[in-house]
């Protein structure tokens, strides 16, 4: 059976935006509705927000927990079929059932966001509850109703000879941005990116950019898609 999620981003960082866009423009089973910076742009009434099945958010942009659950339970009121990932939730040790409660199906961590991004959209529309690895431990107090349903997120093949500073460098050159836009993101001159490149070719054994995203998201789970 052919698989068609359709996401609407809430991002207010551009470059997370324009990464989490790259991923999911190569993937085929997930595609892009459209993308807003806060919940303060958002008009239900629009096609990106009709057409969505999941809406992809960044939770930092709430003060508080308390926050957050107020302003999904309203959407969850309105819009009982949308599901929500959620990525950077303020508190996460404060997770209880209400939350999943009211169609969260996703709660990722933004530094492992990357790692098969499309994979873990999948399962939440397939009706899994997906938890990064890191989160994961906050989940143990939860009803066994609702541990049943979680999938964590293993953590993505890592190169063990890529230097901290060349994995970010690969991170962000897999998650679209070029090399100017890396030099500034990590305060680099544009050919020390460059050269950076060059050696994450090398070391991971790609000859396009395609491949280095490949290595990088390799998912230990995928044989089980």
């Amino acid at each position: 059976m052919k698989i068609d999620v359709r996401v609407l981003i809430i991002e207010r960082d551009y470059f997370s935006r324009r990464g989490l866009k790259f991923l999911i423009a190569i993937d085929p089973r997930v595609r892009l509705t459209g993308e807003i910076e806060s919940f303060d742009q958002l008009d239900t009434t629009t096609e990106d927000f009709v057409s969505a099945d999941i809406l992809l958010i960044n939770a930092s942009q709430f003060d508080s927990y308390e926050y957050l659950l107020k302003t999904i339970s309203t959407l969850h009121r309105d819009f009982p079929q949308k599901k929500f990932v959620l990525f950077d939730v303020p508190n996460p040790e404060r997770l209880d059932a209400d939350l999943f409660a009211l169609g969260v199906a996703g709660l990722l961590c933004k530094n492992e966001i990357r790692d098969g991004i499309a994979s873990a959209l999948t399962r939440a529309f397939q009706g899994q509850i997906v938890i990064s690895d890191s989160v994961a431990k906050f989940t143990t107090t939860l009803p066994a109703r609702i541990r049943d349903q979680i999938h964590v997120i293993p953590p993505g093949l890592r190169f063990g000879k890529l230097s901290k500073r060349l994995y970010q460098v690969a991170d962000l050159y897999a998650g679209g941005l070029t090399p100017v836009q890396i030099a500034d993101e990590l305060k680099l001159e544009p050919q020390t990116v460059r050269t950076y490149i060059k050696r994450i070719y090398a070391i991971v054994n790609a000859s396009d950019k395609w491949q280095v995203f490949q290595r990088l998201t390799a998912r230990q789970d995928e044989d089980e898609d």
